[in-house]
């Protein structure tokens, strides 16, 4: 990725390799030193230079790298559709929203994989 000038700012990995992480004196040391408040509760974390991303989605094992910047696009495939449906029985009015969205790879070379031994 560096060869390519695609520096990464985001970790994606799984559940359990967060909760690794976490332990790890190094990343701690980072964590207890850092000028920004980390939160280990919320989907993205902070440590110096780098947003951490933890997703089921990532498989066990794996973690990517991504340089957001090149990456991809994400962007509203269709607007937005609001219904309206009548429940006269029980008095009841629901407003379904929905939306499509679609995601573009644009850099392949800004997606690094890593995977554990």
């Amino acid at each position: 990725m560096a060869a390519n000038d695609r520096e990464p700012d985001v970790l994606a990995v799984n559940p359990s390799e967060y909760a690794d992480l976490l332990k790890d004196p190094a990343v701690q040391n980072l964590i207890a030193f850092s000028a920004q408040e980390f939160r280990p509760g919320n989907p993205i974390a902070y440590l110096p230079g780098l947003k951490i991303l933890v997703s089921s989605l990532v498989p066990q094992g794996t973690a990517l790298m991504v340089a957001t910047r090149f990456a991809g696009v994400l962007f509203v495939r269709r607007d937005y559709t609001i219904e309206e449906v009548d429940d006269a029985i029980n008095d009841l009015v629901h407003l379904p929203a929905t939306a499509r969205w679609n995601y573009a790879t644009i850099d392949p070379l800004a997606i690094g994989k890593i995977t554990s031994a």
